[in-house]
């Protein structure tokens, strides 16, 4: 028998079409149907703002800020936050904000500037490609999804309950890896930090875990 293969994204949009009772596909390759895009748009959104909470897989801690030749920061497009770890009441106050030439960038508030001093360090959390994340996490994300999907499709209460409680059990189990890596969670510490969000489509601030 062959080994079981990681959760695909085809294997993850087949999960959330079944969730609503319509046949799987062979294949994500364009054009869609409407049931696969909207699909797609789900596990998308979801995957989106559950890495934007930061996770061991893709939070990396005291990374020195490469600036430009302006001294200024410029946000990389698969980094969907930096966590500005203020060591002094005399450190930059740092948010995103686009600069005159349209890019994203660190912008300094309390000095009014995108001009910032070499040196900086921050943790930044980047947004990895679906298939590229633990398999724990992407069951959980399938899971959460798919109830997302199945809500706004048809609204089932009955089916909204048993892929709730398949979500649960997977955020759960998510979890528990989480504390597997080093004896802690993503939780810990963080209110030693300021928490900087990078504008991002369909990534929401006030969903928690």
């Amino acid at each position: 028998m062959a080994a079981a293969s990681p959760l695909s994204r085809l294997a993850a949009v087949n999960f959330l079409l079944r969730s609503i009772r319509v046949n799987p596909v062979s294949s994500l390759a364009t054009p869609y149907s409407g049931d696969v895009a909207r699909a797609l748009d789900a596990l998308n959104e979801v995957d989106r703002e559950v890495q934007a909470k930061g996770w061991k897989f893709n939070r990396d801690y005291d990374v020195t800020l490469q600036l430009d030749v302006d001294s200024k920061y410029v946000i990389p497009a698969n980094v969907v936050r930096v966590v500005n770890v203020r060591r002094s009441p005399s450190a930059p106050d740092l948010t995103p904000r686009r600069d005159t030439d349209g890019a994203m960038k660190l912008y300094d508030k309390k000095n009014q500037t995108f001009v910032l001093p070499a040196g900086l360090k921050a943790e930044i959390i980047y947004l990895f490609d679906f298939e590229d994340t633990p398999v724990v996490y992407r069951e959980y994300v399938v899971r959460r999804a798919s109830r997302v999907f199945q809500d706004r499709e048809q609204g089932d209460p009955s089916a909204a309950r048993v892929i709730g409680a398949d979500e649960v059990r997977s955020l759960k189990e998510l979890r528990q890896h989480e504390g597997a890596v080093d004896g802690s969670t993503i939780f810990d510490g963080w209110s030693a930090a300021r928490i900087l969000n990078r504008p991002y489509p369909q990534i929401e601030e006030s969903l928690d875990l």
